[in-house]
C-alpha cells in the first residue's frame, strides 16, 4: 500500500475494496498516519487482496504534487504486458525495454512532514 502525505492534502475519504465486492468507506481520520494504519487493517481483514480508491484530487493538486509522466509510463508498461500475453511471450521479456526508473531515489524510511 502507498500513501502520499504531501502538500497538506487531506487523506480521506478512502475506500478499500476487494474482488468479492466487500468494501469499506473511511470517511475521516486525524492524519495520514491513521489513514495508513486503518487502510492496512482493513486490507488484512479482507485477505490482503484489497485495492483502494484514495481521496479525490483536483487537477491543480495533481499537477503541483504528482510525479510527472508516471501514469504515462504505467499505461505504456501495461500495453507491453498485454501485447506479450497476446503473443504468448513471457511478461518479463516485454518489460526488458521498459523504463522502470524513478526520478527520485528510493529510501527505506517514511517521509516525515511537519503539520
Amino acid at each position: 500500500m502507498t500513501s502520499v502525505a504531501v502538500g497538506e492534502l487531506r487523506p480521506y475519504p478512502c475506500v478499500p475494496y476487494d474482488p468479492r465486492g466487500i468494501k469499506a468507506v473511511v470517511t475521516e481520520v486525524p492524519n495520514w498516519k491513521w489513514m495508513e494504519r486503518v487502510s492496512r487493517k482493513i486490507c488484512v481483514e479482507l485477505g490482503s487482496i484489497a485495492s483502494t480508491c484514495k481521496a479525490p484530487r483536483t487537477g491543480r493538486a495533481i499537477r503541483e504534487w504528482g510525479i510527472r509522466f508516471t501514469v504515462s509510463k504505467a499505461i505504456a508498461n501495461g500495453r507491453r504486458v498485454r501485447q506479450a500475453q497476446h503473443d504468448h511471450a513471457p511478461k518479463r521479456s516485454a518489460m526488458a525495454g521498459a523504463s522502470l526508473s524513478s526520478p527520485f531515489r528510493h529510501r527505506q524510511f517514511f517521509l516525515r512532514l511537519k503539520a
